[in-house]
């Protein structure tokens, strides 16, 4: 019977001033470190599925009943980082047909809890930013140049002076 060694070569660049067996037990602690790093990665590369924003048609040959909603253009950044929170999977189509655009967000019906929770924290975060919404400082500072402007009318330059020895 024959048997078979599989033998492995490792290339391995060391800048040192003196190279001691201590030094070579060092730099292959780290090499086998990152091997196991590297295997550990691969494994759980595997195990996640791609959540987030994604086609329309993956989405429903993944899962049949999708549900939707519509958002309009200006809160859709808003909700992208809601959805990404919650790790649900959705798709985006946009609807052309209507003046500003509006966009229907697509996805599994199974998932329903959770979207209705993300879109009620997504409703509660733009209310708030609705309500703290300042002034520009353009505005503000247009408003002060008048202000300023109407107290120069109400006082009068004298312009007497007379000289003195």
């Amino acid at each position: 019977m024959q048997e078979h060694v599989n033998e492995k070569t490792i290339a391995l660049q060391i800048k040192a001033a003196r190279f001691t067996a201590v030094e070579l037990k060092k730099v292959l602690n780290k090499y086998l470190a990152h091997r196991k790093n590297v295997k550990r990665g691969k494994k759980a590369i595997k195990s996640v599925k791609p959540l987030g924003k994604t086609t329309l048609e993956n989405l429903s040959r993944k899962y049949d009943g999708l549900k939707n909603i519509e958002i309009n253009e200006k809160n859709i950044k808003d909700f992208e980082k809601v959805a990404k929170k919650y790790n649900l999977e959705y798709a985006l189509k946009k609807d052309t047909a209507s003046k500003p655009p509006t966009y229907f967000v697509f996805f599994k019906g199974k998932d329903l809890d959770v979207i209705d929770f993300a879109f009620k924290e997504y409703l509660k975060s733009s209310l708030a930013k609705d309500e703290d919404k300042r002034p520009s400082l353009k505005d503000r500072l247009k408003t002060m140049v008048e202000k300023s402007k109407q107290m120069d009318k109400g006082k009068e330059k004298k312009l007497d002076k007379e000289q003195s020895l």
